[in-house]
């Protein structure tokens, strides 16, 4: 078996996944990637604070700006 196929349903590798999508412009990729590493720990800040980054650059700016509304309120 692959490594995404062991691993791809573990935040660590999702978190990685989209680190490695940022520098490559794939904005809607790696927000999925992002929401998969919230969705399993709604508190991780700084993983809210990318995925508000990310769904900025992948032109969803209604979904963004809830987020970094948060972010900045605390």
């Amino acid at each position: 078996k692959g490594v995404a196929e062991r691993f791809s349903w573990s935040p660590a590798f999702q978190a990685a996944l989209a680190e490695c999508l940022e520098p490559l412009g794939r904005w809607p990729d790696c927000a999925a990637a992002w929401q998969r590493v919230v969705d399993d720990d709604p508190k991780d800040r700084q993983a809210r604070e990318r995925l508000a980054v990310a769904l900025s650059r992948a032109e969803r700016c209604d979904d963004a700006i809830p987020l970094l509304t948060e972010v900045l309120d605390n």
